[in-house]
Protein backbone atom coordinates (compact mmCIF):
# COMPACT_ATOMS: atom_id res chain seq x y z
CA UNK A 1 0.00 0.00 0.00
CA UNK A 2 2.91 2.56 1.11
CA UNK A 3 4.80 1.43 -2.67
CA UNK A 4 1.40 2.14 -4.08
CA UNK A 5 1.07 5.65 -2.59
CA UNK A 6 4.79 6.55 -3.29
CA UNK A 7 3.68 5.76 -6.76
CA UNK A 8 1.38 7.57 -6.99
CA UNK A 9 2.54 10.68 -5.74
CA UNK A 10 5.70 10.64 -7.71
CA UNK A 11 4.17 10.25 -10.84
CA UNK A 12 1.81 13.17 -9.61
CA UNK A 13 4.98 15.20 -9.26
CA UNK A 14 7.07 14.31 -12.59
CA UNK A 15 3.40 15.06 -14.04
CA UNK A 16 2.85 18.79 -12.64
CA UNK A 17 6.96 19.82 -13.33
CA UNK A 18 6.59 18.66 -16.39
CA UNK A 19 3.41 20.69 -16.77
CA UNK A 20 5.01 23.75 -15.31
CA UNK A 21 7.75 23.43 -17.91
CA UNK A 22 5.58 23.31 -20.35
CA UNK A 23 3.68 26.04 -19.37
CA UNK A 24 6.70 28.62 -18.84
CA UNK A 25 7.80 27.60 -22.08
CA UNK A 26 5.25 28.08 -24.12
CA UNK A 27 4.57 31.94 -22.29
CA UNK A 28 8.27 32.79 -23.31
CA UNK A 29 7.03 31.70 -26.79
CA UNK A 30 4.53 33.45 -26.83
CA UNK A 31 6.63 36.70 -25.48
CA UNK A 32 8.77 36.68 -28.25
CA UNK A 33 7.10 37.39 -31.12
CA UNK A 34 8.29 41.32 -31.27
CA UNK A 35 6.87 44.00 -30.05
CA UNK A 36 3.89 46.65 -31.99
CA UNK A 37 2.82 50.09 -30.02
CA UNK A 38 0.73 52.81 -31.44
CA UNK A 39 -1.14 55.72 -29.97
CA UNK A 40 -4.43 55.17 -30.51
CA UNK A 41 -7.14 58.58 -29.52
CA UNK A 42 -3.94 60.21 -27.87
CA UNK A 43 -3.37 57.35 -25.70
CA UNK A 44 0.06 55.28 -26.10
CA UNK A 45 -0.36 51.50 -25.98
CA UNK A 46 1.75 48.71 -25.92
CA UNK A 47 0.35 45.28 -27.65
CA UNK A 48 1.53 41.70 -27.33
CA UNK A 49 2.07 40.47 -30.08
CA UNK A 50 0.86 36.90 -30.46
CA UNK A 51 2.06 35.12 -33.34
CA UNK A 52 4.73 36.01 -36.11
CA UNK A 53 4.43 37.63 -39.08
CA UNK A 54 2.94 35.71 -41.59
CA UNK A 55 3.08 35.36 -45.07
CA UNK A 56 0.50 34.01 -47.47
CA UNK A 57 2.05 32.98 -50.57
CA UNK A 58 -1.44 32.71 -52.28
CA UNK A 59 -2.67 36.35 -51.18
CA UNK A 60 1.19 37.66 -51.37
CA UNK A 61 0.42 39.73 -48.45
CA UNK A 62 2.15 39.89 -44.48
CA UNK A 63 -0.34 39.88 -41.68
CA UNK A 64 0.18 40.82 -38.14
CA UNK A 65 -2.03 40.74 -35.71
CA UNK A 66 -1.37 42.03 -32.17
CA UNK A 67 -4.16 41.63 -28.82
CA UNK A 68 -4.39 42.85 -25.09
CA UNK A 69 -7.66 42.30 -23.78
CA UNK A 70 -9.39 45.15 -23.71
CA UNK A 71 -8.31 46.93 -27.05
CA UNK A 72 -7.61 44.87 -29.92
CA UNK A 73 -5.40 46.60 -33.09
CA UNK A 74 -4.71 44.49 -36.15
CA UNK A 75 -2.91 45.56 -39.44
CA UNK A 76 -3.06 43.41 -42.42
CA UNK A 77 -0.51 44.19 -45.27
CA UNK A 78 -1.59 43.50 -48.44
CA UNK A 79 2.22 44.02 -50.35
CA UNK A 80 4.91 42.53 -52.19
CA UNK A 81 7.54 41.18 -49.58
CA UNK A 82 10.04 44.10 -50.18
CA UNK A 83 9.99 47.43 -48.37
CA UNK A 84 8.35 50.45 -49.19
CA UNK A 85 5.30 52.95 -48.17
CA UNK A 86 2.12 50.85 -48.87
CA UNK A 87 -1.34 53.54 -49.01
CA UNK A 88 -4.44 51.72 -46.42
CA UNK A 89 -6.70 53.76 -48.19
CA UNK A 90 -7.36 51.48 -51.40
CA UNK A 91 -6.58 47.45 -52.06
CA UNK A 92 -2.86 47.56 -51.91
CA UNK A 93 -2.90 47.13 -48.16
CA UNK A 94 -5.43 47.09 -45.09
CA UNK A 95 -5.37 47.71 -41.54
CA UNK A 96 -8.02 48.61 -38.76
CA UNK A 97 -8.48 49.08 -34.68
CA UNK A 98 -10.80 47.32 -33.23
CA UNK A 99 -12.70 47.92 -29.72
CA UNK A 100 -13.91 45.05 -27.14
CA UNK A 101 -13.74 41.25 -27.01
CA UNK A 102 -13.10 39.90 -30.64
CA UNK A 103 -13.30 36.09 -29.32
CA UNK A 104 -16.84 36.72 -27.33
CA UNK A 105 -18.76 36.30 -30.51
CA UNK A 106 -22.28 35.98 -28.50
CA UNK A 107 -21.54 38.47 -26.11
CA UNK A 108 -21.07 36.28 -22.94
CA UNK A 109 -19.32 38.72 -20.92
CA UNK A 110 -22.54 41.60 -21.00
CA UNK A 111 -19.77 44.39 -22.15
CA UNK A 112 -21.18 44.57 -25.96
CA UNK A 113 -20.28 43.38 -29.00
CA UNK A 114 -16.67 43.91 -30.50
CA UNK A 115 -16.50 46.97 -32.76
CA UNK A 116 -14.18 46.99 -35.68
CA UNK A 117 -12.86 50.64 -37.64
CA UNK A 118 -11.31 49.78 -41.20
CA UNK A 119 -8.30 52.31 -42.33
CA UNK A 120 -9.93 55.07 -44.95
CA UNK A 121 -6.80 56.92 -44.89
CA UNK A 122 -2.96 56.63 -43.62
CA UNK A 123 0.03 54.63 -44.55
CA UNK A 124 2.21 51.37 -43.29
CA UNK A 125 6.10 51.33 -44.27
CA UNK A 126 8.14 48.70 -43.97
CA UNK A 127 11.68 49.26 -43.48
CA UNK A 128 12.95 45.94 -42.99
CA UNK A 129 11.57 42.66 -44.25
CA UNK A 130 13.97 39.08 -44.57
CA UNK A 131 13.32 36.03 -43.48
CA UNK A 132 13.25 36.70 -39.96
CA UNK A 133 11.83 39.65 -38.86
CA UNK A 134 9.31 42.39 -40.46
CA UNK A 135 10.04 45.93 -39.29
CA UNK A 136 8.05 49.48 -40.06
CA UNK A 137 5.86 52.31 -38.72
CA UNK A 138 2.22 52.82 -39.75
CA UNK A 139 -0.98 55.21 -39.08
CA UNK A 140 -4.10 55.49 -40.05
CA UNK A 141 -7.66 56.77 -39.34
CA UNK A 142 -10.19 53.71 -38.39
CA UNK A 143 -13.96 54.54 -39.51
CA UNK A 144 -16.97 53.20 -39.65
CA UNK A 145 -20.30 55.19 -40.65
CA UNK A 146 -22.66 56.19 -38.46
CA UNK A 147 -20.03 55.30 -35.29
CA UNK A 148 -17.44 57.67 -35.60
CA UNK A 149 -13.34 57.23 -35.83
CA UNK A 150 -10.39 56.50 -34.24
CA UNK A 151 -6.81 57.95 -34.63
CA UNK A 152 -4.09 55.26 -34.54
CA UNK A 153 -0.62 57.08 -35.05
CA UNK A 154 3.19 56.79 -34.51
CA UNK A 155 2.38 53.38 -34.96
CA UNK A 156 5.97 50.84 -35.07
CA UNK A 157 6.74 47.25 -35.53
CA UNK A 158 9.30 44.77 -34.98
CA UNK A 159 8.31 41.47 -35.59
CA UNK A 160 9.46 38.10 -36.36
CA UNK A 161 7.92 36.36 -39.24
CA UNK A 162 6.32 33.08 -38.81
Amino acid sequence: MKTRVLFIVIVMAIFGFTNCSDDEASNSIENNFGDLQAEIDGVLRVFPVVSGAAYNEFNNQISIYTYNGDIEISLLILFPPVTGTYDLSNNESHASVTFGDPFDIFDQNGDGPAITFPAVDGYVTITELDEERVVGVFEFTGELEGTGQHSVKEGEFNILRQ
